[in-house]
C-alpha cells in the first residue's frame, strides 16, 4: 500500500493515484531537478494539509512547496511537493526529487559567494614569515608557488621580483619582500583545490564522499590558480599582506560550473544522495574497472536489445584561458596544426593518395595507433605533431566530443616539465578562468622553493604526451573510451522491489545472468496497490 506524506500527514490519494519515476544516472545523463507529475483528489483532508491552495480568497503563499514522502513498507523517497493546479476537485502538480535539491540550491550561487576562510596579520614580516615557513610544514589551505609572469605589470620593467609571482631570492631563505622595497615581489595565494572543493559541500551541508582525489596522492598537491595580489598592487581597493580573504583567490563562476569542469576534466560524476545529503565523487574509469557487480538476476522479464547511436571514438578539447598571453601563442600553433588533421582511418590501406589527399595533411591510423602524413613521396609515419596538440586529443573517430571547463599553466619552452608560465595581466585578474596544477616544494642552490608544474611523475594535465600513459586521457578517459565503443544497450523489464528502487545506486555496476551492466535510466511506474514492472535502459560493461 502506497502513501504520500506531507509533514508527516498522509494525504487522500484515491483508487486510481499512480506516480512514475524517471531515475537517471548521471553518467549518461545531465544532472538537474528531476520532476514527476501527480494527482491527487480534493478532500477537506487534504485541503486542510495543503493549507487550502484551493482557495482565491487565501492568503497564503500559492506557490509555498511541501517537503513530503512517499511510502511503500516502511521504506520512503523524499521529496517536494509543488502544486501547479488547485480547485475543488483535485490537487494537481509534481513531486521534485530530494537529490534535484541539491542542485536548486546551487543554480545562482557563485564560488567566490562561498566562504573560504580568511587570515590575519600585525605586520608584513609576519606574514612573510608564515609564507616562509608554510614550505617546510604545508597547512594544505594555501600556498605560494613561484610562477613566471613577465607581462602581469604595466609598465613591465626589468626587475626579477616583478617577472614572476612569488619571487624565490637565491640569497634569501623563501620569499623575500620588505615594505621599503622599490619593487617588492607580487604576493598571490593560491589555494589547495582539495580544500575549495571540500568548502563547497561544506557551505551546502552535504557531506563529500571522495573517491577520486583522495585516492590519488599526487591530487594532495593540486592547486587552483589565480592571479589575485595581496600587497597593495590592486587598483580597486587596498590590499595588503596583513588580510588575507580565500574567496577572493578562487574564479568567479558559478558552483555548477565548478563541478561540471571537474567531472569533464577527470571524467568523474557526483552521485548526490538527498535522503542522508551525502555526495559521491567517483571517476567513471574506476567504475568501469570494477570487477565487482550488484546482482540482479530475479524477477527478469526479457532482456532485448536496442540498437544505439554507434560509438567508435571521441575527441577531448580545454577550454583555454584566452587572456593568457603566452597560453594563446602557443594555442594558435596549435591551430595551425588542426588545420591539417584530418579524420582519422581504420588501416593504412585507407589512406588515399595524392591527388586524392591533400599534401602535408595528417590523419591518424587506428590498426596501428599511428600518425600519417601525406608528402610526394606518400603516406610517412609521423607523430611529432601529437606533441603540439597540447590542449586536445583524439582518439579514433570523433563520434563523441567533449570540452574540458578547467586547463593548466604551460611551461616556458612550451612543455609539461614545469616550472610554469603565464601572461594574464594584472587588469585581468577577476576573470580568471579555472586553471589548475600541481606545486611541487624542493631546495635549489641550497635555498627551498616552490615552483608550479603541471605534471607529477604520475599524471600530466594535459594531452600533449601521445604515447605516454600518464596523461589526463590515458588515466582518465581510456577505459571509458574503450567501454563506449565496445558497449551494447539493452532495455530490461524486471519485477523491482520497492527497498531496490530506492537502494538504486548509479555509481555500480549491475550483474544480470553472469554479464556486468551500468544502468543508464530506470523507469518505475507505483500505484495505489501495485509495481509495475521496471522499464530499465542500460549499457553492457564486462
Amino acid at each position: 500500500m502506497i502513501s504520500l506524506t506531507v509533514n508527516d500527514q498522509s494525504l487522500d490519494l484515491g483508487t486510481d493515484f499512480s506516480i512514475t519515476f524517471n531515475f537517471k544516472s548521471p553518467i549518461f545523463n545531465e544532472t538537474g531537478s528531476y520532476s514527476y507529475p501527480i494527482k491527487i483528489p480534493y478532500s477537506i483532508r487534504n485541503a486542510g494539509i495543503l493549507n487550502f491552495k484551493n482557495r482565491v480568497e487565501s492568503f497564503r503563499d500559492f506557490y509555498e512547496e511541501f517537503p513530503c514522502k512517499i511510502i511503500v513498507d516502511n521504506q520512503y523517497i523524499q521529496g517536494l511537493l509543488k502544486c501547479k493546479i488547485a480547485n475543488n476537485k483535485s490537487y494537481e502538480g509534481s513531486i521534485y526529487g530530494i537529490d534535484g535539491d541539491f542542485y536548486y540550491q546551487i543554480k545562482d550561487l557563485m564560488l567566490n559567494q562561498v566562504d573560504m576562510g580568511s587570515m590575519s596579520f600585525d605586520t608584513d614580516d609576519l606574514a612573510i614569515q608564515y609564507i616562509n615557513d608554510i614550505l617546510v610544514n604545508p597547512n594544505k589551505t594555501v600556498c605560494f608557488p613561484e610562477i613566471f609572469n613577465d607581462v602581469y605589470l604595466d609598465p613591465v620593467g626589468s626587475c626579477p621580483a616583478r617577472l614572476s609571482f612569488n619571487k624565490y631570492w637565491n640569497n634569501h631563505t623563501g620569499i623575500h619582500h620588505t615594505a621599503e622595497d622599490l619593487n617588492p615581489s607580487i604576493i598571490v595565494p593560491m589555494l589547495y583545490f582539495n580544500y575549495v572543493h571540500s568548502k563547497v559541500f561544506e557551505s551546502l551541508s552535504f557531506e563529500l564522499k571522495d573517491q577520486l582525489f583522495s585516492k590519488r596522492s599526487d591530487f594532495d598537491n593540486l592547486i587552483l590558480f589565480n592571479s589575485t595580489p595581496t600587497n597593495n598592487l590592486l587598483d580597486q581597493y587596498p590590499y595588503d599582506l596583513r588580510n588575507w580573504y580565500f574567496s577572493l583567490h578562487v574564479p568567479r563562476i558559478l558552483i555548477k560550473d565548478f563541478l561540471k569542469g571537474i567531472e569533464t576534466a577527470f571524467n568523474a560524476r557526483y552521485f548526490i544522495n538527498g535522503k542522508d545529503k551525502s555526495c559521491k565523487l567517483i571517476a567513471i574509469d574506476d567504475i568501469i574497472k570494477n570487477p565487482s557487480g550488484i546482482d540482479f538476476s530475479k524477477n527478469i522479464i526479457s532482456i532485448s536489445l536496442d540498437v544505439d547511436e554507434q560509438i567508435r571514438g571521441l575527441s577531448l578539447k580545454m577550454n583555454l584561458d584566452g587572456d593568457d598571453e603566452k597560453q594563446k601563442a602557443f594555442s594558435d600553433e596549435e591551430a595551425s596544426y588542426l588545420d591539417t588533421l584530418k579524420g582519422a582511418v581504420p588501416t593504412v590501406a585507407d589512406l588515399l593518395p595524392f591527388p586524392y589527399s591533400d599534401l602535408g595533411e595528417y590523419r591518424y591510423v587506428i590498426e596501428d595507433w599511428q600518425l600519417y602524413k601525406q608528402y610526394f613521396s606518400g603516406w610517412l609515419v609521423e607523430n611529432s605533431i601529437s606533441e603540439k596538440l597540447f590542449s586536445q586529443y583524439y582518439y579514433k573517430f570523433e563520434d563523441e566530443k567533449v570540452e574540458l571547463a578547467f586547463s593548466s599553466l604551460l611551461d616556458v619552452n612550451g612543455t609539461t616539465t614545469g616550472p610554469v608560465v603565464c601572461g594574464n595581466k594584472k587588469v585581468s585578474w577577476r576573470e580568471i578562468t579555472p586553471r589548475i596544477f600541481f606545486q611541487n616544494t624542493d631546495w635549489v642552490g641550497g635555498v627551498l622553493k616552490c615552483f608550479g608544474k603541471s605534471k607529477t611523475a604520475n599524471i600530466s594535465l594535459f594531452f600533449n604526451e601521445h604515447q605516454n600513459e600518464k596523461t589526463l586521457f590515458h588515466v582518465f578517459y581510456k577505459s571509458y573510451s574503450d567501454f563506449r565503443t565496445s558497449t551494447k544497450k539493452v532495455t530490461i523489464s524486471k519485477f523491482m522491489t520497492f527497498k531496490e528502487i530506492i537502494d538504486l545506486d548509479f555509481s555500480q555496476k549491475y550483474r544480470i545472468n553472469g554479464v556486468n551492466y551500468l544502468l543508464s535510466e530506470v523507469q518505475v511506474t507505483l500505484k495505489n496497490n501495485s509495481i509495475s514492472p521496471a522499464v530499465i535502459k542500460a549499457y553492457t560493461c564486462y
